[in-house]
């Protein structure tokens, strides 16, 4: 038992109090009240004996069994009952009291204990399990502080709010916030805390994000904070699997496949909003000079919010070391000032007379007090973790003295001037040095772990066993020396083990740079083998990027590699392309360290990683990066790095240079040819034969060559493989007629790949979910199925929609528009073309907005065409010739993938404008066109729908023989296959023609077979839904 040097202000530091005692949390001590004198005595205990102690006192009043204790104070750890009775001896001492009558720890025989006085909790600010430490004394920010408290005033009325606290490294920007969260109003907000560390923690994405969304799902109100994560942000919870239960991980896979980067910005920013609705919401970030660029997006669209919230951002950050690398949180603070959205706090050095209540705890300097003041502040600048460091070593050496009023010099002020170094660096290293020599290395032991440590990782790397280890930790922490206690981790395993942090990351760095290169080393490759033991293979993607940073500071660079692949896989899967390319980047310096002949294949394994990130977020980038990595890949005579390099080129040419991709395609082909691996030559068959023919137009022989690639890889291939290539030939299966073998494969197909999915979440299954979507209804439309179809268009669109994919969705939409111009509803094209058109409008519509609704130019093509087929369709012949003009041109302009089949459509357009407005002439010429490009395709429904096109034209033109002949060839190409399309139109031109060639039974029969054709068309849609009236009134002739 010690007298301490001042009466503690509980207040400010996280307790439950009991008669006669209060147990200090943070201190990890206990203090025996004097109010009379109106001070107290602190009492240390071991701390096994304190832990005991405190959960006894947090389970009050409950009786509690030995099995319980022993689970809690020694989790994992085999220990004897017996143990217990001499804890609870040691704390019956400590309180004075007596078994035989206990005041505060009863024992019940053969059961357990009970903790029997009543308990009052002091836990300030600690909600959120994020800011439990404070300051000895708060001095010198009142206005920053009034400010804060200010803010989230207006916060809780309803007006949201946005604060940057900003300065020097020690300057007291996480003593402010403490401060602020003790002071604001506690037990009705949700509270979100999380920071960042250096290293590793700058380049993994929404590391500060995920770890507040982690402290607040593994709160008090966890439970709820789980459940709207899961219902509001499944993007979210999927990369949170510690806090998810095993039974809805996979629903959460399969809401999430597919999804985008600005899903993900979407679904935090409802989540946020969602439980700002319920009650206060307080989310604070620290330390984001070492954020990612991600999280500093995500703030970025929460500032983009303009609902009512009651929302408080507390942003804090080093200005200066955030300007010496130009990070982009300085750009988004000033961005925001510039708008009047947020609040700005600098933080300066604390002034003279501040120092001076400082140390005096508020009361008046004498000449004594002012000459230590003037010695602090000269040598401090005013900087308050300095000032603490300062008075924490002169105390060790006995040259200042802590009191009830404060610190006083016990020695002239040269001896003290003399004593003090000149950095604050210097100043934690005179106290290290004062440290026994266990507790030295188990510290900087602590601190190559990193600015958080834990047992189970460090102390084998100390060369110490978990418990001495730990004990040491608890020990240093009870004293406040260099490192506070902090959360529980949750391990693999199932054991949980207690998380310590330093004070400051200037003091982890101290303890970091006084080690030798040689035992860092050391170090990081214990404590990285041990991380690698501890999360088994399964795991380690989700501490990819730490492994990889233990193993290079190890200098084991082949490792090294290895997990900085994993982690930029892990970003990608985030969506966060650039800290992947950051990785990637790093990657290349780690290769310098490898020997010489291993660099050439670490480096072509970096560059097509490279390529193909550029490639998913379509950076122009990737062109170049493919070139290069064809390049380095031909060098190395790397043929299945050559290939891939070839299909990857080809796919990001197809962008805007259709000559040049299949020019990449050829060469493709050429090389898959003589492949050695069958399986992968014949999978690089279909998807360029598959590739070439919708970017050229029809290819019998390239069709065929699928036909037989794909019964080779169906012979020696694997499942997913064969429904990757199925999935591919599908795309031609849609556009020859082959309509019904198309719906059932694509259906069969992505199942797999989905089964595949769901078993290994970094499986890419986004082209084969965009297939899908398109493929499946335009199968059934295609096969007649019209409502089944629309309901797919409108499925698919909302999927992409909430994915955020808007290029997807908007390219459904134009093929939805496609269905309508078949179910005859033009009037829903031409609203939804103005409704285009105002979108896209730039004076109409915020940025955001016009990102959902601009047109590419494929899309904007095609889009031209089917509001021209509206137009027609409603006699507007103006409007549809002006669209039909306007399409064409472009297409004569720059062809780009598809247009031979959109050209049908346009073709097909004119002709019938033209029969419409009886220029016989022109409805000729565009109608010869239209059937030589179908013959030339495999078409069918095309086909007939072109020989119908040319015997309407005969018929006007009164040349019935030639439009009988013209009309026979139609339902001989229809002969053998399902064309509802085109089938009652040719029944329709058939009864005109009987008609006119005098034929009334012939004319009759033709025109029951279309009001027959035409009604399993219209019967297919729910006549609720408002589509496909004028199909049904539709006349038969």
């Amino acid at each position: 038992m010690n007298s301490d040097f001042r009466v503690p202000d509980f207040r400010v530091s996280p307790s439950l109090q009991f008669p006669g005692f209060r147990l200090d949390l943070s201190n990890q001590c206990l203090w025996q009240l004097n109010p009379a004198q109106a001070s107290a005595t602190r009492i240390d205990l071991p701390p096994k004996t304190f832990a005991v102690l405190r959960h006894l006192v947090e389970h009050a009043q409950r009786l509690v069994s030995s099995d319980v204790l022993l689970e809690a104070v020694w989790p994992n750890v085999h220990v004897q009952p017996e143990v217990l009775k001499g804890h609870v001896a040691a704390i019956r001492r400590a309180l004075g009291d007596h078994a035989a009558q206990p005041r505060y720890v009863e024992t019940q025989r053969g059961r357990g204990y009970r903790f029997i006085a009543p308990v009052d909790t002091f836990a300030v600010g600690a909600q959120s399990g994020f800011f439990a430490r404070r300051a000895e004394r708060f001095v010198g920010r009142t206005l920053e502080l009034d400010a804060l408290l200010a803010a989230h005033q207006r916060a809780r009325a309803g007006t949201r709010q946005i604060v940057f606290i900003t300065g020097e490294a020690g300057i007291g920007k996480t003593t402010l916030i403490d401060e602020f969260l003790a002071g604001a109003p506690p037990g009705d907000a949700w509270v979100l805390g999380g920071g960042c560390v250096e290293g590793y923690g700058g380049t993994e994405p929404y590391y500060p994000v995920l770890e507040a969304l982690g402290r607040l799902c593994r709160g008090a109100d966890g439970k709820a904070a789980m459940q709207a994560l899961v219902s509001i942000a499944p993007t979210w919870a999927v990369l949170m699997p510690a806090h998810v239960p095993v039974a809805v991980r996979e629903s959460l896979l399969a809401r999430t496949l597919g999804a985008g980067r600005q899903r993900m910005m979407r679904e935090i920013c409802d989540l946020l909003q969602a439980l700002a609705r319920t009650r206060p919401l307080l989310f604070v970030l620290d330390d984001l000079h070492w954020a990612d660029a991600s999280t500093i997006d995500m703030l970025s669209a929460l500032a983009r919010l303009d609902d009512p919230l009651r929302f408080m951002l507390v942003v804090a950050y080093r200005s200066d070391e955030a300007a010496s690398i130009e990070h982009p949180v300085l750009k988004l603070h000033h961005a925001l000032l510039r708008r009047g959205a947020c609040e700005a706090i600098d933080l300066v050095p604390l002034k003279f007379e501040s120092i001076g209540h400082w140390l005096t705890h508020g009361a008046n300097l004498n000449p004594l007090d002012e000459e230590l003041a003037d010695l602090v502040a000269g040598r401090s600048g005013g900087n308050p973790l300095f000032m603490q460091a300062i008075l924490e070593h002169l105390h060790e050496q006995a040259l200042v003295e802590k009191t009830l009023r404060g610190w006083y010099q016990c020695a002239p002020a040269a001896q003290l001037r003399d004593a003090l170094p000149n950095t604050i660096a210097q100043v934690i290293e005179m106290r290290i040095r004062r440290l026994p020599p266990d507790a030295l290395r188990a510290l900087e032991t602590a601190s190559v772990a990193g600015l958080t440590f834990m047992s189970a990782t460090t102390a084998e790397a100390a060369a110490m066993t978990f418990e001495t280890f730990e004990n040491l930790c608890d020990d240093l922490a009870r004293r406040g020396q260099f490192i506070r206690r902090g959360g529980i981790r949750s391990l693999p395993d199932g054991t949980r083990a207690q998380l310590f942090s330093f004070t400051h990351a200037l003091v982890r760095s101290v303890f970091y740079d006084r080690q030798g290169q040689t035992r860092r080393s050391a170090s990081h490759r214990s404590i990285g083998e041990r991380l690698e033991r501890l999360f088994l293979a399964g795991y380690h993607d989700g501490i990819a990027a730490e492994l990889g940073w233990h193993f290079a500071d190890a200098q084991q660079w082949d490792k090294a590699l290895d997990y900085l692949r994993l982690a930029a896989q892990t970003a990608k899967l985030r969506y966060a392309y650039r800290e992947a390319l950051t990785m990637l980047d790093q990657g290349d310096t780690f290769i310098e360290h490898l020997p010489a002949d291993l660099r050439p294949a670490q480096r072509i394994e970096l560059a097509e990683a490279r390529a193909a990130l550029y490639a998913a977020a379509h950076d122009p980038q990737a062109v170049d990066a493919y070139r290069t990595l064809h390049e380095q890949a031909i060098q190395l005579g790397k043929t299945g790095a050559q290939l891939r390099a070839m299909l990857g080129l080809a796919y990001v040419l197809g962008w805007n240079d259709q000559v040049r991709s299949v020019t990449c395609l050829d060469d493709a082909l050429t090389l898959a040819a003589s492949f050695p691996d069958r399986r992968v030559g014949a999978a690089t068959q279909v998807e360029c034969n598959v590739r070439r023919i919708w970017a050229q137009g029809w290819n019998a022989v390239g069709a065929q060559q699928c036909v037989d690639a794909l019964a080779a890889l169906r012979e020696i291939g694997e499942p997913v493989s064969i429904a990757k290539a199925q999935l591919e030939h599908c795309m031609l299966l849609m556009v020859s007629t082959h309509y019904r073998t198309a719906l059932n494969t694509v259906q069969a197909g992505y199942r797999v790949l989905y089964d595949q999915a769901l078993k290994q979440p970094c499986f890419d299954i986004s082209r084969a979910m965009w297939m899908t979507r398109l493929g499946v209804p335009w199968a059934l439309m295609s096969l007649g199925d019209l409502g089944r179809s629309l309901d797919e268009f409108d499925r698919g669109i909302q999927i992409f929609h909430d994915n955020a994919n808007y290029f997807a969705a908007r390219t459904l939409q134009v093929y939805r528009g496609w269905l309508l111009v078949h179910t005859m509803d033009f009037e829903i094209v031409v609203d939804l073309d103005r409704q285009f058109a105002e979108a896209a409008d730039h004076s109409a519509s915020d940025v955001h907005t016009r990102e959902r609704a601009a047109f590419l130019p494929p899309q904007q093509r095609v889009w031209t065409i089917l509001a021209g087929l509206a137009h027609a369709g409603l006699g507007e012949s103006a409007a549809a010739q002006a669209r039909f003009a306007d399409a064409e041109q472009h297409m004569e302009r720059e062809p780009i993938m598809f247009d031979w089949y959109w050209r049908l459509a346009l073709e097909w357009g004119w002709a019938n404008l033209a029969l419409a407005c009886r220029d016989l002439e022109v409805a000729q010429r565009r109608a010869r066109r239209l059937l030589e490009r179908a013959l030339a395709t495999d078409e069918r429904t095309w086909q007939a729908l072109a020989w119908e096109t040319m015997a309407s034209v005969s018929l006007n033109e009164g040349d019935l023989e030639r439009a009988m002949s013209h009309l026979d060839a139609a339902f001989s190409a229809t002969d053998g296959f399902e064309t509802p399309l085109a089938n009652w139109r040719l029944h329709r031109t058939a009864a005109r023609l009987h008609e006119a060639r005098g034929d009334i039974s012939r004319a009759e029969c033709a025109r029951r077979r279309c009001v027959e054709a035409r009604g399993q068309l219209a019967g297919s849609l729910s006549p609720d839904a408002g589509f496909g009236r004028r199909l049904a009134e539709q006349p038969a002739d």
